[in-house]
């Protein structure tokens, strides 16, 4: 089950197109079946799941033997929902620190594939995830995608994804071979000129892309004094959108319905969203928890914990990885779905700020604030200990603020958000450019970390 390391090294047979089309027809049939369910059906499905993924953890994945034997956990303690407070979280950290073999299956059918996180604190983590799990996640984005379109979907798409071997999106974007001509699938390492003269190219009506990809198109064309027309749905995911960046895209791309969708690599497609701006779990795929800081179930802002039902190859159970917070939507959505809703993220607690008297910071708390400063094209914060914090910051070249104003309005923020004795360096700069070797430009890093 070695994973394949070059997934477009090969052009595809027509045995092999007619295989793909099969198995996506197949996820497709499994995931059009889920959509009829009410909630009791989930509730029944979730737990059945849950116990089965549990027990498959325990006697076939080394490092989760080894994780609930030290904990004392035995899956047959599961007997309904109630119970998944009982199993042991599983960190970020540990994946990291695990060997890869001690995190898979020693029963997988089929193709397993080793892929590594964006590492958006720095350290990608790696797990399996095996090839019907990928299947299921190609379905899940399809069937969405094609209810957004209200079933007439943009056949002239322009996909600028991760092709890093080890990637989701690179086999994502290898399965979506099976319905897209690979010349539509654009590795977003390619030089911002280049993507915008496949743009220029192939005139799309839907671009499927990354954030900080789109906004570094959008800043190059509004130098250009450009727009473009044609584009009538844009599509974002794995990275915060913030109103900045959003009010630029709406501004160079003006006839685009601008969507998000919430993606990761050990979770595969955890929301979509509805037509009322709501996102909606894929409770068919997963079981999901918001806790508080103390590890308990609230109804107020918390983080979101994971568990993913599809993947055998290396399990996800209660994973606080992903690192973000969220709230559960008040009131039921008027789409009817029986699926759970969030209203949005509301930051990553890797990207969280930690303040002087202990208190953990959404960065929202402090980007939302930044967006009331004209003149800024692009920002970046970046906290290097609890009173110590630099802002990085592109000036909108056609605005008329002065660097003096703007430096003096950030001062300000960061004084009333963090405390007025923090020190604040504002610097201008003409580019923020991602890390070596990644593509994502995070609004907000932050090196400290709590000590316990």
């Amino acid at each position: 089950m070695k994973p394949r390391r070059q997934p477009f090294k090969q052009p595809e047979s027509h045995a092999m197109l007619a295989l793909r089309e099969q198995r996506l027809m197949s996820a497709l049939d499994r995931v059009a079946a889920f959509q009829k369910w009410g909630r009791r059906d989930i509730l029944d499905f979730q737990l059945k799941s849950l116990q089965s993924l549990v027990l498959h953890a325990f006697e076939t994945v080394p490092f989760y033997r080894e994780k609930y034997t030290a904990a004392g956990f035995r899956p047959e303690e599961l007997h309904s929902l109630d119970d998944l407070a009982r199993i042991p979280i599983l960190t970020k950290d540990e994946l990291r620190r695990a060997d890869p073999e001690q995190l898979k299956s020693t029963r997988v059918t089929g193709t397993a594939y080793l892929l590594a996180s964006s590492g958006s604190t720095g350290i990608p983590g790696r797990i399996w995830r095996d090839e019907e799990s990928l299947w299921q996640v190609t379905a899940r984005n399809l069937v969405w995608y094609y209810d957004i379109c209200n079933r007439k979907p943009l056949d002239n798409a322009l996909y600028f994804v991760d092709l890093a071997p080890d990637s989701i999106d690179c086999l994502l974007s290898d399965f979506l071979r099976t319905l897209v001509s690979e010349e539509r699938l654009v590795s977003v390492t390619e030089q911002t000129p280049v993507l915008i003269e496949k743009i220029d190219e192939f005139q799309p009506d839907f671009i499927s892309s990354y954030p900080s990809t789109m906004r570094n198109i959008a800043f190059l064309l509004r130098e250009r004094n450009e727009t473009f027309e044609p584009l009538q749905l844009l599509h974002l995911t794995a990275e915060m959108l913030d109103l900045r960046t959003r009010l630029l895209l709406e501004k160079v791309f003006p006839n685009a319905r601008i969507i998000e969708s919430y993606t990761s690599t050990e979770a595969g497609l955890v929301a979509y969203p509805c037509k009322d701006g709501r996102l909606h779990l894929t409770e068919e795929s997963g079981i999901y928890e918001i806790l508080d800081d103390a590890g308990h179930a609230t109804d107020e802002q918390g983080q979101l914990v994971v568990t993913d039902l599809t993947n055998q190859a290396t399990p996800i159970i209660r994973y606080e990885g992903l690192g973000d917070y969220c709230r559960w939507a008040k009131a039921d959505c008027a789409c009817a779905s029986a699926f759970r809703s969030i209203s949005h993220l509301e930051g990553r607690a890797a990207e969280s700020l930690l303040l002087a008297d202990g208190t953990r910071l959404s960065p929202y708390m402090l980007t939302n604030a930044m967006e009331e400063v004209e003149g800024i094209c692009q920002y970046q914060v970046i906290q290097y200990a609890v009173d110590d914090f630099e802002l990085l910051v592109v000036r909108d070249k056609l605005g008329t603020s002065a660097e003096t104003e703007i430096d003096a309005s950030l001062r300000q923020i960061l004084a009333r958000i963090a405390g007025d004795t923090c020190l604040c360096r504002v610097n201008f700069v003409e580019r923020i450019l991602p890390k070596p070797g990644a593509h994502k430009v995070p609004l907000v890093i932050s090196h400290v970390r709590r000590s316990s």
